[in-house]
Parts: structure tokens; sequence; C-alpha cells
């Protein structure tokens, strides 16, 4: 099960290898990258032996950590067999919980948008062009072709059957 002593908030504490690394807020845990692209859990900042969970990336020389489910590294330390979910909130902090509460929170994510797509009006929050939905900008109403969020995907798939979205962890 998960490590529970992982979960919680992780705030930026310094740098480490010209980088950030997040402090947990109350047990002796770190957030850091040890390489290139590979971002660390452990309980000893910089150990490449004592880590818990890892996330290898392919964006490179990234600032924050990647946000979305970690790797459990077998014989870990800590001795967690769960998997932590990391969020970047801010570059000043991050989260971690459980891959379950990390699932119950993508669900409840998805009822309130199914809820909020309920309240959406068509020319003041989004604008359909045949098949296609674009957010509209709150001020000026003009389409916005490359923003999106959760309620206008529940409702593309309401206006075409066929279209299909998920869910990903995205580093912003």
């Amino acid at each position: 099960e998960f490590c529970e002593t992982g979960n919680g908030v992780y705030t930026r504490a310094g740098s480490f290898a010209n980088r950030t690394f997040f402090k947990h807020e109350s047990a002796v845990l770190f957030v850091y990258c040890l390489e290139e692209e590979r971002w660390c859990l452990s309980p000893v900042l910089g150990s490449s032996e004592n880590m818990w969970a890892e996330k290898k990336t392919s964006s490179g020389n990234s600032s924050l950590p990647f946000s979305g489910p970690w790797d459990v590294l077998t014989g870990s330390v800590i001795g967690s067999t769960g998997h932590p979910v990391v969020k970047v909130g801010t570059s000043d902090a991050i989260e971690v919980s459980s891959m379950e509460e990390y699932t119950r929170r993508t669900f409840e994510n998805f009822q309130t948008a199914c809820y909020e797509a309920e309240t959406k009006v068509q020319g003041i929050h989004y604008q359909t062009f045949g098949k296609q939905l674009y957010l509209l900008d709150s001020v000026t109403k003009i389409p916005k072709p490359h923003s999106t969020d959760m309620w206008l995907e529940v409702l593309r798939s309401e206006l075409d059957p066929e279209y299909v979205f998920s869910f990903k962890a995205v580093q912003t």
C-alpha cells in the first residue's frame, strides 16, 4: 500500500544540481532531479540508492517534476508498494497522493465537468462550427481554438458519439 508519510505537500526548499528541490511539510522526504530526465522521491536528498519512487521524462531539462503517477522502485527503503501521484501546483509547491486518491479526484473532476457542461450556453461560453466546439473568451467572445476545459470535452463527446477524450497529467 502507499506509504502514508509520503502523502502531502512538498514546498520549494532550495536548489540541488541546478534544479529546484522540494521538501515534505512534515516528513523527511524530498523530490529532486537526480539527472537531466530523472525526478526522484527519497528520504535522502541526492541519493540514487535510497529512492522510493522516480519518474523519467523525455522533456529534458525540466525545472519542475512530472505531474501524474510515478514508478515505485522495488526494494525501496520506505517499503511502499503503492504508486505515488505527483501534482505540480505552482513552482513553489507540489502535492503527492496515492493512485487511489488521484483516481478519486479525477472522477470527481469529471462529475463536476458533467454538471458544469449542463450550465454552459452556446454563444456565451462556447461556439460550434460543424462538429467542432471552441471555448469563447469570457470578455471578447472570440473563439480560443487552442483552449479547452473538461466541461467542453464533455460537450464534444455529446455532440459527436465517436469523439473520445482521455485524462492525462500534463506538466505546465
